[in-house]
Order: C-alpha cells, then structure tokens, then sequence
C-alpha cells in the first residue's frame, strides 16, 4: 500500500511566493511557511534548507556575498521584502541591533542571575546599610556585582536607582 502524500497535498509543490502575504501596517512581505523557533522561514532549495530571507534576496536582488549575512531593517524575522533586507556583516547585524536596543538587557539576558525586583532589593539594602557582603551572600552574587549594582554601574538602564 503507497502510504504518500497525494501530489496536491506536497508542500513542495506549492511555490515559495504563494507562500508571502503582505503586512499593509508594516510593508513588510512575510513568509507563511514553516520557520524557525526564533521566526525565519524556511525553505527547501533542492535538498538543502534555506532561510527564506536569503532564498528571496538572491531570487530578487542578487548573489550574497560568501560570508555575509541577508539583516532585517524591519526586525521581522519572517520579513522577505527586498527594501527591508540589506547585506552585511556580522558586526554590521550587531551594531544594528544595539542600535535599535534589541539586545537582551536584565533579567531576558541569558546569563542574569537577578530580576528588576532583586535588583532592586539590592540597592534598597545597600541604601538601608546592609553590608556588601551581607547582600552577597543573600541573593548568591558576587560582592563586586553588589556594588556594581549599588552604584548604578549595571542594571541602571533598566531601572532607576533606588
């Protein structure tokens, strides 16, 4: 018994641009398909997976150059509209995202020990006189990230100072 898809039913039969709908709110062309936990459509070119973004810069602005990366201006990850995407670097894509503040900050950074409320936990001790050491060993850091904290050295873009 043939147990395979009916040829109308292949998603490879179906070509990649009826896979795009238009965003009228943000202009962008974004990609319907499969995609990736952080967003990015995914085709197959051939035997090989592509990124959609990369799949349509090179069908419709040209050839990457090897080593470069397809940015977003718009910062959408299922984005394919040839005037959102431009060439670049990986330092290029980071200075962009710093640029735009997408980097994570705080508690979403993957290596923050601390939340906004410790944090702020920590400098309302400090301010009361607690001593670093004390605060140290009550939230499991460090004493210099204490007084990296207390002093507004670290954290101090994502919350004031107590």
């Amino acid at each position: 018994m043939n147990m395979a898809r009916p040829k109308s039913l292949r998603k490879h039969d179906v070509p990649p641009e009826q896979r795009l709908v238009r965003n009228e709110q943000t202009g962008c062309l974004e990609w319907s398909g499969c995609t990736t936990k952080k967003g990015y459509g995914m085709v197959s070119n051939g035997n090989r997976p592509v990124l959609v973004h990369r799949y349509f810069y090179e069908k419709w602005v040209g050839r990457i150059p090897k080593g470069l990366n397809v940015c977003h201006r718009c910062d959408n990850p299922s984005c394919v509209e040839p005037a959102h995407l431009f060439i670049g670097t990986n330092a290029d894509n980071t200075a962009d995202m710093v640029e735009k503040c997408r980097q994570a900050r705080g508690e979403r950074h993957g290596m923050a020990k601390l939340t906004l409320t410790e944090v702020a936990a920590v400098r309302s001790a400090r301010a009361a006189g607690v001593t670093v050491r004390e605060v140290a060993k009550q939230f499991e850091i460090s004493i210099g990230t204490v007084s990296l904290i207390a002093n507004g050295k670290i954290w101090n873009d994502t919350l004031t100072a107590s």
